[in-house]
Parts: structure tokens; C-alpha cells; sequence
């Protein structure tokens, strides 16, 4: 088995398995890269057939790329969770994808372009399904902290966990929490990920990581996004706004950091999100224990 970490443009990665003559994608970056991403899955395919692309969750940076792909190897089924399709079906979200995706293009320096509307899921695969990939046997399992819909997978020929954002990324050797629904899921979602004591791990954005270096990273990622949690209830209990934790949080958390890989826009608009939802369940953990 062969992992190749590919991008059209700087934060839309995706990750390019190959097992002998069979292959498949992890999500498929921004829409408006996805015919540098396809050219670049081309070269390094050569005459082995795309066969699936597996989505880990709904964002625009990780779906984008789907159609321009599926031009050049219309064979390749999409792969995802149900609420994914559910997602894609409403404008409101289409118009917040496009809108990212603009934005996304002109902090490259290139031309938007819009296809997310032809975008079409072939298979659901709902978390604890397994179905036959052309990979072998994969099972869905249900990951919620980054997006409700996010979905990680395992493949137990390879002993492999393809991981959704939900348990971060790494950015420079730093590890970068990534949950913005919920902050109580996450922590359930890198425990039942842990259990699979997995030898290889697909990490988002960064690629293939394995042997001990695989529970190292559910380890320090975790503990990432706890410490984030607590960074934002400890300015919270000290009065601050959450306009006023948001800026704190992108000084330490974003500037000099993840600035290289994710879109301005982007991360303000999941961490505002993240912080009104740490600080909501917190308000309900303590209310529930009085």
C-alpha cells in the first residue's frame, strides 16, 4: 500500500491510497483546485482506475473537488455518510459553500470556479455499516465534533484508521485542535477511534502516520482539544466576550500556525461557532449537576 498527500492549492489536500491496481480518495479539496488535484492524481495514478472517493464530512474544503475529478474518471463512486447527501440537497448550504470557495480562490490568486451543484453521493455508508470498497472491507464510524456529519473509517486488512477533522490535524509538528459542533462528542469521538489500537492512521490535511507514532498522535491530538476547551472556559470565567476569546484564541491557535493552511474566513467562522458551543455545554453541565 501506497499514501500519497495531494493538493491543487495550499489547505486543499487530499489523500491518494493505493493497494496494488486498486485506488482511492480521501475527500478532494476546494472546488475551485479540483482540475490541478485531478491532473495531479493522474500523473500519479498512471493506468491504475480511481475507483471510489470517500468523504470524511461535508465542509467545502474536503467535497470541493469532486466533480472535477469525476470528469476525468467518471468510474470513481462517491462515498459518504447519509447526512452528507442531506447537506449537499440544501441551498443555504450550497450558497455557504460557494461563498468559502470564493473566498478560498482569491487568497490563492485564482479563478473561482462553482460545481458544487453537480455534485452527486453513489453510496451512503452510515457510521457501524461496512460495505466493500476497493480496498477491502470498510466500516463507517460515526465521529461528530468538527460537523455533525463527520465520519472516519477503518480497514481491517490494513489495520488502518482514515481519520475525519474531528480528532485535528497537524500544522508544522503542531497539533491543531479542528472541533467546532460540539466539544463533548469529540472527546467520545477520539476515544472510540482509540479502541481500534489502529497501526496506520490517515490524518486530514497531513497524510499516512504509522506504528507507535499512530496512538501518539490520538494521544497529543486529544489533548490539544482539551486544552483548547479549557482555554476558552478559562476566559469565559474571567468575563471576557466571545468576540474578545475569539481574537485571543486565533492569536495562539491560528496566526503563525494554521494561517498556512486554512482560509481566514473559514476558521473564524468554525472557531466562533466552537467557542459558543464549549461554553454553552459547559452551561449545561453545571446546570444539569445543580
Amino acid at each position: 500500500m501506497k499514501v500519497y498527500t495531494l493538493s491543487g492549492s495550499l489547505g486543499g489536500e487530499a489523500i491518494l491510497i493505493v493497494k496494488g491496481q486498486a485506488a482511492a480518495l480521501v475527500d478532494s479539496g476546494f472546488d475551485f483546485c479540483g482540475d490541478q488535484l485531478a491532473a495531479k492524481i493522474k500523473d500519479t495514478l498512471g493506468d491504475i482506475p480511481l475507483g471510489e472517493i470517500i468523504l470524511t464530512h461535508s465542509h467545502y474544503d474536503h467535497l470541493g473537488g469532486c466533480v472535477a475529478i469525476q470528469q476525468i474518471y467518471p468510474d470513481a463512486k462517491i462515498i459518504a455518510n447519509p447526512l452528507v447527501r442531506q447537506i449537499i440537497a440544501k441551498e443555504s448550504a450550497r450558497a455557504t459553500m460557494r461563498k468559502l470557495n470564493h473566498e478560498a480562490a482569491a487568497a490563492a490568486g485564482k479563478p473561482a470556479i462553482d460545481r458544487i451543484d453537480q455534485l452527486k453521493i453513489d453510496y451512503d455508508l452510515a457510521p457501524g455499516e461496512t460495505r466493500q470498497s476497493v480496498l477491502g472491507p470498510i466500516t463507517a464510524i460515526s465521529t461528530p465534533g468538527h460537523t455533525r456529519c463527520s465520519t472516519s473509517y477503518y480497514l481491517p486488512e490494513d489495520e488502518m484508521l482514515i481519520l475525519s477533522e474531528t480528532t485535528g490535524v497537524i500544522v508544522d509538528q503542531h497539533y491543531a485542535p479542528c472541533f467546532v459542533v460540539s466539544y463533548a462528542a469529540t472527546v467520545e469521538s477520539f476515544d472510540r477511534c482509540a479502541k481500534f489500537h489502529a497501526k496506520r492512521i490517515i490524518v486530514p490535511h497531513y497524510g499516512l502516520i504509522e506504528g507507535h507514532r499512530a496512538e501518539e498522535f490520538l494521544e497529543k491530538s486529544r489533548a490539544a482539544s482539551i486544552g483548547a476547551a479549557e482555554f476558552v472556559l478559562e476566559h469565559h470565567a474571567a468575563g471576557q466576550s466571545e468576540e474578545e476569546i475569539l481574537k485571543e484564541y486565533a492569536d495562539k491557535y491560528y496566526y503563525g500556525l494554521c494561517d498556512k493552511a486554512q482560509p481566514e474566513l473559514a476558521f473564524f467562522i468554525n472557531t466562533s461557532t466552537m467557542i459558543n458551543r464549549v461554553i454553552k455545554e459547559a452551561e449545561q453541565t453545571a446546570a444539569g449537576k445543580n
